[in-house]
């Protein structure tokens, strides 16, 4: 019993001590800003269609047919 008591204390230790390293990691970054390659789109259209062309060349590994835009839905 008192063998599981002490892996039980260890393993905490050591999870308080993980979470403190992120926890400090994520404090020090503050207000810094961490460049992504992220687009921005000004028009639904714009993003509508990347995004179906994204989809259907990803479908298109696959062997599946492509999809298509329904302004009625």
């Amino acid at each position: 019993m008192m063998a599981i008591a002490q892996s039980s204390f260890a393993l905490l230790l050591i999870v308080a001590a993980a979470s403190n390293t992120d926890a400090a990691y994520l404090r020090n970054l503050g207000g810094t800003t961490i460049a992504t390659n992220v687009k921005t789109y000004t028009a639904y259209d714009d993003y509508a269609n990347a995004m179906l062309a994204a989809v259907n060349k990803q479908r298109a590994t696959k062997g599946l047919k492509a999809l298509c835009l329904n302004k009625k839905l």
